[in-house]
């Protein structure tokens, strides 16, 4: 709309009718691995493990951001009770130093909302990985790096599309594991509420909407046990 307020002011365009309806545009799919194409992920990052892979067996396990993920350290896993803590995301932002010669900076803040701060019990499988790969660090490092220097987001997302690549699994976003955790998770029952606190959103509704996914054998599972009742 400001291109074309721009061509009245010059004398481009002459009585544009701002009443016509404009076109909406259509709502991406969000990619989701099958589970055919998780376990073969599952099954490459578990052959080649280190500490950028273990991130993706984390978000895969857990459903955690990306942000959230590489702002992820050894203290905000709680081995006596299994829960990890997310309190914390690494974002990159726009620069307002006048003296810096970078456009963006990373910064780490809290999560973009309140329902973002949440606890998540780990399954007792990543638990125990995760305890085998801390062994000695200090708290402060990050679980990424297994330093005290956090990974850039940009190169976490480079990391996973180069294990799609080996796992031979068609090439998607690092949010595509998300979408599968919930997507799995309500195929194993999870109830809609645990589910969206889990996830971090702040309601029930936007999770389903957006965030859960019925697969095709999901469907005919359910047009099975449909037709058993005729």
């Amino acid at each position: 709309m400001q291109i074309v307020q721009y061509g009245e002011k010059k004398g481009y365009i002459d009585g544009f009718d701002y009443d016509v309806i404009r076109p909406k545009a259509e709502p991406k799919e969000l990619a989701v691995l099958t589970a055919q194409e998780q376990n073969s992920l599952l099954d490459y990052v578990k052959e080649n493990l280190d500490h950028k892979k273990l991130g993706v067996m984390i978000a895969l396990y857990t459903g955690i951001r990306l942000g959230e993920l590489c702002a992820l350290q050894w203290s905000d896993i709680d081995f006596h009770t299994g829960v990890m803590s997310i309190t914390k995301t690494l974002q990159r932002v726009k620069n307002t130093d006048p003296n810096s010669t970078s456009k963006t900076k990373m910064v780490i803040d809290k999560p973009k909302s309140r329902k973002s701060i949440r606890e998540i019990p780990l399954p007792d499988y990543l638990l125990c990985l995760l305890k085998q790969w801390r062994g000695q660090q200090p708290s402060g490092n990050y679980v990424l790096s297994g330093r005290a220097k956090y990974i850039d987001p940009r190169v976490m997302q480079d990391i996973f599309k180069a294990c799609l690549k080996s796992a031979s699994v068609e090439a998607t976003n690092f949010h595509a594991l998300r979408h599968t955790f919930a997507t799995r998770a309500k195929e194993q029952q999870f109830d809609d509420k645990s589910l969206s606190e889990l996830l971090g959103h702040s309601s029930v509704r936007f999770t389903l909407e957006k965030y859960v996914h019925s697969s095709i054998d999901t469907k005919r599972a359910s047009m099975t046990r449909l037709c058993a009742c005729y």
